[in-house]
């Protein structure tokens, strides 16, 4: 099942796929999607600094800019499950 069809809290799932175009290896992809799950549960609307903090997963590819900037489209109602 891809994490498409498994969103976390309704949007967070999304936050690492299409439109934000985050995953490349897959690698880290359903930490980050945990993490972001939790960080949403708990912070609705989190800045840069709460995801750094709380996105302590390591991607091999480097995609951390295009991960916050799909939590903040998540935050803010742009990505729905």
């Amino acid at each position: 099942m891809s994490p498409r069809k498994r969103p976390c809290s309704g949007r967070c799932g999304t936050t690492l796929v299409s439109p934000a175009r985050v995953p490349q290896c897959g690698f880290c992809q359903s930490g980050m999607i945990m993490a972001a799950a939790a960080l949403l549960a708990q912070t609705p609307r989190p800045t840069d600094e709460d995801i750094n903090v709380a996105m302590s997963n390591i991607c091999r590819c480097g995609t951390y800019n295009r991960v916050r900037a799909g939590i903040h489209k998540a935050a803010a109602g742009g990505i729905t499950g």
